[in-house]
C-alpha cells in the first residue's frame, strides 16, 4: 500500500501535465490512466490475480508518461517511442519497488516480452537528456540481467500469473486507446 501512496504522491507532480496533454485522439492522458487501470483492475478481477492489483496500477500509472516529452504530439504523423522515455520517469522516481518487472512491462507496452537488446538500449538511451544518459544505461542494462535472474526463480505458476498480468494490462491499454471503455468480462452461458 506504500508503493501506491508514493504512485499517488508523484501523480500530483505531474498532475497538470497528464490532465492537459492527449495521449489518444481527443483523449487526455490522465484519462487513458483511469480508463486503462479500471479495465485491467477488471479483468484482474475476473480472473482472480488480486495479488497483482497493486503492480497493474503503477504499470497503468506509468506506460504512457514519456508523451509528456515536448517533441511527442497525438496529432503527428510520426513520433518518437515513447516507452524509453516513461521508463526513465519510472526510473527517475525510484516506483519499481517491489516489482522488478515494471520496468519491462512499461518499456514492452507495445510489443512481445523478450530480453532487452542492447540495441534496444542503445535506441532508448538515446531518448533521455544527455546528462543522464550514463546512469539510465546502467540501470536499463542490470533491469535485464535482475529480470533473467528472477525469471529463473519464479515458479511456473508466478511466471504465467505475471504474463496473464501483462496481458490483461495490453488489452486494456488497446481498449481505452479505441474508446472501448465499455468493454466487461463475463462468464459464458452454461446453456
Amino acid at each position: 500500500m506504500e508503493l501506491l501512496y508514493g504512485a499517488l504522491m508523484i501523480l500530483n507532480d505531474l498532475e497538470n501535465k497528464i490532465w492537459n496533454k492527449e495521449s489518444h485522439k481527443n483523449k487526455k492522458l490522465g484519462k487513458h490512466i483511469e480508463e486503462c487501470k479500471e479495465l485491467t483492475l477488471h479483468f484482474l478481477d475476473f480472473y482472480g490475480l488480486h495479488k497483482y492489483r497493486e503492480l497493474a496500477e503503477l504499470l497503468c500509472y506509468y506506460h504512457d508518461l514519456g508523451k509528456l516529452k515536448d517533441d511527442w504530439n497525438v496529432g503527428k504523423k510520426k513520433n518518437p517511442p515513447h516507452s524509453p522515455h516513461s521508463v526513465y520517469i519510472l526510473l527517475n522516481k525510484n516506483e519499481e519497488g517491489g516489482y522488478p518487472f515494471l520496468g519491462f512491462f512499461v518499456f514492452r507496452h507495445h510489443g512481445i516480452l523478450s530480453v532487452i537488446e542492447s540495441e534496444e538500449i542503445r535506441r532508448a538511451i538515446n531518448e533521455v537528456p544527455k546528462a543522464e544518459r550514463k546512469e539510465i544505461k546502467n540501470k536499463m542494462e542490470s533491469l535485464g540481467d535482475e529480470i533473467v535472474k528472477i525469471v529463473n526463480e519464479l515458479s511456473f505458476e508466478e511466471k504465467i500469473n505475471l504474463v496473464d498480468t501483462f496481458g490483461l494490462f495490453k488489452l486494456a491499454d488497446i481498449l481505452s486507446a479505441s474508446n472501448l471503455t465499455n468493454y466487461r468480462l463475463s462468464k459464458p452461458n452454461k446453456n
